[in-house]
C-alpha cells in the first residue's frame, strides 16, 4: 500500500491539481504522512483557496504534524465556509483543547455537539474540555433473546441435558 501512496504522491507532485489533492492528503494523513499531506494540501489550496474540504484537511496535517496555530487558523477559516459542518468545529475543539484552552475548546465543541449530537468523537472531547470523564461507549446491542439474560438463561436451561454422573 505505501508503494501505492508514494506511486499516488509522485503522479501528483508531476501534475498538481486541486481536484485530486483531496483524496490523497486524506491517504497520507491515514498513513501517518502530515507533511506529505501538508505539501499536498498546499498545491490544491493553491488552485482552489476556499475549498472547505482541502482547508479542513490541512487544518488536520497541521495538527498532526504538531503545527497548532497553523492548524487553527486553517480551521476557523472553514469553520466560517461551513458553519452547519461539524467537522471542523471537532478539529478545532481537539486543537484548543491541545493549546490549553479548555474555555475556547468548550463553546466550540459545544456547536459541534448541536450539529451532531450523537457523535462519540465529540461527546469524549466535550467531556475533556469540561474537565470530566469521557462518557462510557454504549452497549452493544444483541438480536434476539441474548440481550435478555434471564430470558437466555430459562432458554437455555430448558433445553439442557444431564451430565452423565
Amino acid at each position: 500500500m505505501s508503494a501505492d501512496l508514494d506511486d499516488r504522491l509522485r503522479r501528483f507532485q508531476g501534475r498538481p491539481e486541486g481536484s485530486s489533492a483531496a483524496p490523497l492528503a486524506e491517504a497520507l494523513l491515514a498513513a501517518g504522512r502530515a507533511a506529505e499531506a501538508r505539501d499536498v494540501t498546499a498545491a490544491g489550496l493553491r488552485a482552489l483557496p476556499e475549498d472547505p474540504v482541502l482547508l479542513l484537511l490541512d487544518g488536520r496535517a497541521r495538527f498532526q504534524a504538531e503545527d497548532l496555530l497553523g492548524a487553527q487558523a486553517a480551521l476557523l477559516k472553514v469553520a466560517r465556509l461551513t458553519p452547519r459542518d461539524e467537522a471542523p468545529f471537532r478539529w478545532l475543539g481537539e486543537v484548543l483543547l491541545d493549546r490549553g484552552d479548555a474555555a475556547r475548546a468548550k463553546k466550540v465543541l459545544e456547536r459541534a455537539k448541536a450539529l451532531s449530537p450523537e457523535d462519540a468523537e465529540i461527546a469524549a472531547l466535550l467531556a475533556r474540555a469540561e474537565g470530566r470523564p469521557p462518557p462510557a461507549p454504549p452497549a452493544p446491542s444483541f438480536d434476539g433473546f441474548a440481550n435478555d439474560v434471564a430470558t437466555c438463561w430459562r432458554r437455555c436451561a430448558g433445553s439442557a441435558r444431564p451430565r452423565p454422573g
